[in-house]
């Protein structure tokens, strides 16, 4: 591949001309190089097939990048397709060029695992990507880390990735007639045991990537489909997974990894008609931080942090102020569906009252030390609810039931429930005065 290095190489396309500068990869499929656009200056990843790919396979995939343009890129965080054309009788392909992916990411550090909080913005913004899939009919049928990668790994955008790497991708109306589909490992149980596939199988590959990351190692073997299918067997749920992350984790990080592994749970049901879709799994509460909005003080550095994550792959939350954001916990409008605003909504009552559920909190536990307090036990009753974080329930367990409309794990948009939280505010603002004018030091 020496011609693809040297730096005087240019290619010629159909309307652009492009100049290579080096290899970043290559593979079975084909080479990928760093390119220039000689015209515009734009730097861009050209993919290269080799001769010996069939024909139809590039025309299926350049078929399935042409239907993705019916996205957004940028909101539905997929890679950006700019132009296919032929050189020298072999296809290539133009896109954006992207940064490390998370294959390259973790073994620059050792494959030390994400903390669940550096987890949700990625879980989150491929969830998008999947919803985007599949309201256009296509499923990408290769998730797996070396098809997520960063968008920029500057401060400035940590955590932005993109869905990369179509060419396994197919229609959903023609996933009965394809062979085997995904990486060992990642491949979903029905498409190991030839049951009529769907695009769960996406949501299956997206949650053994999510546990990878967490874990620091594969959650399933890959060296066989049989070993990978007795451990699903023998797999009763993955509650054990929390002995797994780091010790003493403070009661906000706990709450946090107990949410994300009910997440998990849903991703990973046996059962793809029970599988969590992309549009509820927006609404659990680890992607909405829900859990983490409870009235209980220690929460709100954790808080605080998880959501400057969040923030930061989204440069549109820049100049906005964290607490008061309510885009970050949306699906970056990528939802079409009643159920992702529903979820939105939610999240922004959620962001909107945080100012006041600080207050709230610090009136609530100011005020408890009071016995002749009566609105003291009032405020402490209405947010008892709040306190009592409960580990979801086992999804993969011999009942076999799906938690994919838990009322615990899905919001729902309530009108009393609103009402109620305003009274709450205004009752804790009322105990917080009280107590002040008796002389009780809120701190």
């Amino acid at each position: 591949h020496t011609k693809y290095t040297h730096r005087d190489t240019v290619i010629l396309g159909s309307t652009n001309s492009y100049y290579v500068e080096k290899l970043l990869g290559e593979g079975g499929y084909g080479v990928v190089a760093r390119c220039m656009n000689v015209d515009t200056e734009e730097v861009v990843a050209l993919k290269m097939v080799r001769e010996y790919i069939d024909k139809e396979d590039a025309e299926r995939e350049v078929k399935s990048l042409c239907k993705l343009k019916q996205l957004d890129a940028d909101t539905h965080n997929v890679v950006k397709f700019i132009e296919h054309f032929e050189y020298k009788g072999r296809f290539c392909l133009i896109f954006e060029l992207l940064d490390l992916n998370l294959v390259h990411y973790m073994e620059s550090r050792d494959w030390r695992p994400l903390d669940v909080a550096e987890i949700r913005p990625i879980a989150q913004q491929m969830l998008v990507a999947l919803e985007g899939l599949q309201n256009i009919g296509l499923v990408h049928a290769d998730m797996k880390l070396d098809n997520i990668a960063f968008v920029d790994l500057s401060l400035s955008q940590f955590f932005k990735v993109k869905l990369i790497d179509f060419g396994c991708a197919i229609e959903v109306s023609e996933l009965s007639e394809s062979n085997t589909i995904q990486m060992t490992g990642y491949r979903a149980p029905e498409v190991i045991m030839g049951l009529p596939l769907t695009e769960a199988v996406d949501m299956w590959s997206l949650g053994a990537n999510l546990a990878h990351i967490f874990l620091g190692e594969p959650l399933y073997p890959d060296e066989s489909e049989y070993e990978q299918l007795r451990i699903m067997v023998h797999f009763q749920g993955i509650n054990d997974m929390l002995h797994h992350s780091k010790k003493n984790m403070d009661p906000a990080e706990e709450a946090d990894t107990k949410a994300f592994l009910s997440l998990l749970k849903q991703l990973l049901h046996m059962d793809p008609k029970k599988r969590i879709t992309p549009s509820a799994a927006l609404r659990h509460r680890f992607i909405t931080m829900k859990h983490l909005f409870v009235n209980t003080g220690f929460f709100i550095r954790y808080r605080e942090q998880a959501l400057f994550l969040m923030r930061r792959c989204d440069l549109r939350m820049t100049d906005m102020d964290i607490c008061t954001s309510s885009k970050v916990l949306s699906s970056n409008k990528a939802s079409t569906s009643d159920d992702g605003a529903e979820g939105s909504t939610e999240a922004s009552e959620a962001f909107a009252s945080h100012d006041d559920t600080e207050g709230s909190t610090e009136a609530s536990e100011a005020s408890v030390s009071h016995d002749d307090t009566e609105g003291s036990t009032e405020a402490s009753e209405a947010s008892a609810s709040h306190d009592d974080i409960e580990p979801a329930k086992n999804i993969l367990d011999k009942t076999n039931q799906s938690m994919q409309d838990d009322a615990s794990d899905i919001i729902e948009v309530s009108t009393k429930r609103k009402h109620f939280r305003r009274f709450r505010r205004f009752l804790s603002r009322v105990i917080k005065c009280f107590t002040c004018c008796r002389g009780v030091d809120d701190d």
